[in-house]
């Protein structure tokens, strides 16, 4: 049971930092000023909520994952 919990953190933590590498990398580059004008007005479509899946997977999901690693069974 300890390992499987343990895979399940790691990959969440994985996730987590591929999640804040397109935050970083792509989702904030849609604010640039020099983005064009039809990018903005789609700005929500191409994003597809990748930072509000970067906020409940780092601030939800792998909290509660690490609170209880050191005993899943709680």
């Amino acid at each position: 049971m300890d390992q499987v919990y343990h895979d399940l953190l790691r990959s969440e933590e994985e996730f987590v930092a591929e999640l804040r590498t397109c935050v970083d990398n792509y989702v904030r580059l849609l604010d640039d000023i020099n983005v064009p004008p039809e990018i903005v007005a789609n700005k929500e479509k191409l994003a597809l909520n990748v930072t509000e899946l970067y906020n409940f997977h780092a601030n939800v999901m792998l909290k509660g994952l690490n609170y209880y690693s050191d005993d899943p069974g709680k």
